[in-house]
């Protein structure tokens, strides 16, 4: 046999053993991948399916152990990582509208980190912002509360939903907060400058 002949026979069986070992190991990693992958949705449709058990509960009966485990699997599910917007917008605007009869202002701040999630994905969502918006204005943020109901006031006339003027009235009531703010903060130093 010619050396060459045996130069390439030597080469195609090194071919061939090295691409039979590349793919049994992109097998193998495919399988850790896949079985990485059905843990991970595992645990997701797990917080899934006790978010949705505990928002049912606290519906229900709204008692203060169900909105304790209600702010607690929502929590589990939106911080996995894995959360879509909808979980968030929905978990953010229930304890926006029932965080005072829980007196639970610390939920109110949870739901801030939902809503804002939800506003940044969806940056157009005329919701997702007015939602955000209210919290914010709720917690005292009110420069970012305006910034987020010019949002939502835009896309509700962009899409012909402002026709109340609902979007447009917060909007203005946000607006009349910040000033009054910004007054009272500038009397607030004229004081201090004067007892100085």
């Amino acid at each position: 046999m010619k050396k060459s002949n045996i130069i390439l026979a030597s080469f195609l069986v090194f071919i061939v053993g090295a691409t039979m070992v590349l793919n049994l190991d992109f097998k193998m990693n495919e399988v850790a991948y896949k079985d990485k992958m059905e843990i991970r949705i595992f645990k997701l449709n797990k917080y899934r399916k006790d978010y949705r058990n505990s928002y049912n509960k606290v519906l229900d009966s709204i008692t203060k152990v169900n909105w304790d485990a209600f702010i607690y699997k929502s929590t589990l599910l939106l911080s996995s990582g894995y959360s879509r917007s909808v979980d968030e917008f929905e978990a953010s605007r229930f304890v926006y509208n029932n965080f005072k009869v829980y007196h639970d202002t610390t939920a109110l701040y949870h739901s801030r980190a939902w809503a804002k999630n939800a506003a940044i994905r969806n940056e157009s969502n005329l919701l997702y912002n007015d939602n955000y918006a209210r919290i914010l204005f709720e917690l005292g943020f009110i420069n970012e509360a305006v910034k987020y109901a010019e949002i939502a006031a835009k896309e509700a006339i962009k899409q012909g939903l402002n026709t109340e003027g609902v979007y447009s009235k917060r909007l203005a009531h946000f607006k009349e907060s910040q000033i009054i703010k910004i007054v009272r903060t500038e009397r607030s130093v004229k004081t201090d400058r004067i007892v100085e």
